[in-house]
């Protein structure tokens, strides 16, 4: 693997981890908080709906933040 290579792919991989969780964190707060809100539920029910939550954000998020980190590094190298 060439020193490029290595170098795209260690800020692909920086940008992308940083932004998947900040986007997820996001997500996940605005989801929990709709759902309690419109259901009524506790604060400890809403930490129990984390695990099933949490697959469905990734399901948007991970697209998202792909392409971002790969705008972002190509955009900088360019």
């Amino acid at each position: 693997m060439s020193l490029l290579t290595r170098y795209v792919l260690a800020e692909l991989l920086k940008i992308f981890l940083l932004a998947l969780t900040v986007l997820t964190l996001l997500m996940l707060v605005y989801g929990l908080v709709k759902q309690a809100r419109d259901q009524g539920l506790g604060p400890e029910q809403v930490l129990r709906l984390i695990p099933y939550i949490l697959p469905e954000m990734m399901r948007y998020t991970i697209p998202a933040t792909l392409l971002f980190a790969t705008a972002c590094v190509y955009g900088r190298m360019s």
